[in-house]
């Protein structure tokens, strides 16, 4: 038998025992049983004390919650109270019923019914503090707002949002807002609350701003009033800080073509045109991308909020360029050359 071949038949008779190999601890893998645990999905729900006294004399609220995947243990989980004066904690959104009541050390008992839970009823509000108190259950939902400011360093400066309009609002100076991402803050407030007042505590806000229920992100220097998308946001977070061209040494291409290329590629993947025009609707934003455009001979079309510009051919043509008119130069005089030469080539060989 030739090498080859016997070589050939070895590797498939190793491929084919490998493969009979793996077969057999699928098969082990199979027939071994996995034990699985399944993640609690828990909900967050809201009390409102009305016109009852259960949060004096620093009674301690519970949640007691059962009927579902997983039911809590006497007395249930505490509550705790949110910047918009609710008590809330998380229960099992499996859970069919519930009950609230406040701890001993309250003085006296107090506690609902067995109430009939159900996860779209999120708030609830007691209506009567007679023995048992009762209670009543309404939709609720919240939203994240979110700031940008565009002048200030993180680091340096507090953020607070104060939230009024709605069913509930904060007590100044309101809630203290999380990073999400760079100079953009976050606060979860009531869907129901119509306006808000950003500021850092020390004496520096906007004016009282509408929310107007679809744009959630205000770009701000404390005294803005333009609300733009979170994705808008980020872009002018992440890419309209750097350098302005206008202050670069001579305002070269060269001392800012690694910024402008950044800002360019994140430019064009925003979703949408409407997104592209929010951006450009920022006016320093819009200069800034203008200015790095034409140090980079390209263009940027403000009235469609089209996506930047490819880097067009009479741009390319540049007397500040030296080095393209002599390449096209070269180039041009060894394509000469070339049919030259190789004219006298076949003439000569004809000659022959």
């Amino acid at each position: 038998m030739k090498k080859g071949l016997k070589y050939l038949f070895a590797s498939v008779a190793l491929s084919l025992s490998l493969g009979a190999v793996g077969v057999a601890g699928a098969s082990v893998l199979a027939n071994k049983e996995v034990e699985t645990v399944e993640a609690v999905a828990d909900t967050p729900i809201y009390l409102d004390l009305g016109t009852t006294n259960w949060g004096s004399k620093g009674a301690n609220i519970y949640v007691h919650y059962w009927g579902g995947d997983t039911a809590s243990s006497w007395p249930g989980v505490a509550l705790s109270r949110n910047d918009f004066g609710l008590y809330t904690a998380k229960v099992d959104a499996t859970s069919t019923g519930l009950k609230f009541h406040v701890g001993e050390n309250w003085g006296g008992d107090c506690e609902t019914g067995d109430l009939t839970f159900n996860s779209s009823k999120m708030l609830w509000k007691l209506t009567s503090q007679a023995s048992p108190c009762t209670a009543s259950s309404s939709a609720y939902s919240e939203k994240t707002i979110y700031v940008l400011d565009k002048n200030n360093n993180r680091l340096q400066v507090n953020h607070y949002v104060h939230a009024f309009g709605g069913s509930y609002q904060t007590t100044w100076p309101g809630i203290s807002m999380a990073v999400e991402s760079g100079r953009i803050y976050k606060a979860t407030i009531p869907s129901t609350v119509t306006t808000v007042i950003f500021h850092n505590n020390e004496g520096n806000q906007t004016a009282d701003l509408s929310i107007d229920g679809v744009c959630s992100v205000l770009e701000s220097d404390w005294n803005g009033s333009k609300w733009v998308s979170l994705e808008a946001a980020k872009f002018i977070d992440n890419y309209m800080h750097f350098n302005d061209v206008s202050t670069e040494t001579g305002g070269t291409t060269a001392n800012c073509a690694s910024y402008y290329s950044a800002a360019k590629t994140a430019y064009n993947a925003l979703s949408s045109n409407a997104v592209r025009k929010e951006v450009l609707g920022v006016t320093d934003v819009q200069a800034r991308l203008s200015n790095w455009a034409t140090a980079n001979h390209d263009s940027l079309d403000t009235s469609s909020g089209a996506p930047l510009a490819a880097i067009n051919i009479p741009s390319i043509i540049n007397v500040e360029n030296n080095g393209l008119p002599l390449t096209i130069v070269m180039a041009v005089l060894l394509i000469s050359g070339a049919a030259v030469g190789g004219f006298f080539f076949v003439r000569r060989r004809k000659e022959q």
